[in-house]
């Protein structure tokens, strides 16, 4: 991934923009223009995010230039005459992959390069089930459980198949790269890895250098995590006696806000296989979900002004997370029946489907339009 990104400076100093038509104008509106005269397409960090937010709609002002200025001029004199943005500096980069177009993208103070590497370590299978990115793979884009997964292939490699079993053709080996990238639902994004090393469970007979080491790192994750689940527990009725957000005293206290969308308990997927709602820094959790569920008021149709919180460990993550409800949209009568009226479409005109593939492709029914006769009738 570190060889594919690279500084756009190059870009940015090389590409000459105009005067633009206009002196005040929506935001998104100038970076579009700025993309025709400049012919780069910029990905602007629009939205919320972590350290800031940016409405796209928001009205800014253009001291017009007499001669010819860089595209890295033009965005940071836009980024600096209007203050009210409240923007801080952008760091710009490229990404290999664009070839038909050139493409800037912002890597601080948010990164929005559609590339990023990572490394797990030994984990065990169950760690890879769980994992929020390598258990959410698949090799089909229709669903990671019927079709085959990061899991599965590694799972087959012939480092686990003993001398006893019939031996397979294993789909990687140890310190290759799989050949093919593998879909990341929920992410809508793509999956390339390598099996760097794997190894069969054992029992150690004796305490080795490796095994010391893992075992101060547990018992420095364990100290850390009953340290952190403490400090939250501390937020937790700051916060509920206060009666304010959580988001302001979780950065009074430089900690890590993340602000979800609502979200149900499980989604189904496009071949109507159901999952365990996936959340950003959770990844797919039931034990989180029934946690956080907790909050859901009493009375789902009264008015939901309260604001409560829990504590949510998350074990496996090595971290603990400190929630508050700040909504809730009830499920109601009319969007279940409008969902149940989709998939009962959906699952017809798939019988029907399936009735008339059979018909088409049935024996008796192919010789009759060819008009076949046996030869010995």
């Amino acid at each position: 991934a570190a060889e594919m990104i690279r500084p756009a400076d190059a870009l940015l100093q090389s590409r000459k923009v105009s005067a633009l038509p206009f002196k005040k104008a929506a935001l998104k509106a100038v970076i579009e223009e700025l993309e025709i005269l400049s012919k780069v397409k910029i990905v602007y960090p629009f939205g919320r995010h972590d350290k800031f937010s940016l409405d796209e709609q928001v009205v800014v002002r253009i001291e017009p230039w007499e001669n010819d200025i860089t595209l890295g001029e033009a965005l940071e004199r836009i980024r600096k005459d209007n203050k009210k943005m409240d923007l801080p500096p952008i760091k710009w980069v490229t990404c290999a992959g664009f070839d038909d177009v050139n493409v800037i993208f912002p890597s601080e103070p948010v990164n929005l390069v559609p590339v990023s590497a990572g490394r797990t370590g030994m984990v065990s299978f169950n760690e890879i089930r769980r994992h929020e990115v390598l258990g959410w793979t698949g090799l089909s884009e229709e669903s990671g459980e019927a079709s085959q997964s990061v899991l599965s292939i590694a799972a087959g490699a012939e480092v686990f198949q003993s001398s006893v079993r019939k031996k397979h053709e294993s789909l990687i080996k140890r310190g290759d790269d799989f050949d093919r990238a593998m879909y990341v639902f929920g992410r809508r994004g793509r999956l390339l890895w390598r099996l760097v090393d794997a190894r069969v469970a054992n029992v150690p007979l004796k305490l080795n250098d490796e095994i010391r080491k893992e075992v101060v790192r547990d018992i420095k994750i364990f100290s850390g995590f009953k340290k952190a689940r403490a400090a939250a527990e501390t937020m937790k009725v700051k916060v509920d006696k206060k009666g304010g957000t959580l988001k302001e005293i979780a950065e009074a206290g430089k900690h890590k806000v993340i602000e979800t969308k609502s979200f149900s308990r499980k989604t189904m997927d496009r071949a109507g296989r159901m999952y365990w709602s996936y959340l950003p820094e959770v990844g797919q959790s039931r034990e989180f979900i029934d946690t956080v569920f907790r909050l859901v008021p009493d009375d789902p149709d009264g008015p939901h002004k309260d604001r409560p919180t829990v504590v949510a460990p998350l074990y496996r993550g090595h971290k603990v997370m400190l929630v508050q409800r700040i909504g809730y949209e009830p499920a109601s009568a009319m969007i279940f029946e409008g969902v149940g009226a989709y998939y009962t479409g959906k699952i017809l005109s798939n019988q029907r489907l399936s009735r008339t593939v059979y018909v088409w492709f049935n024996g008796k029914n192919v010789a009759a339009r060819v008009g076949y006769v046996p030869e010995f009738k």
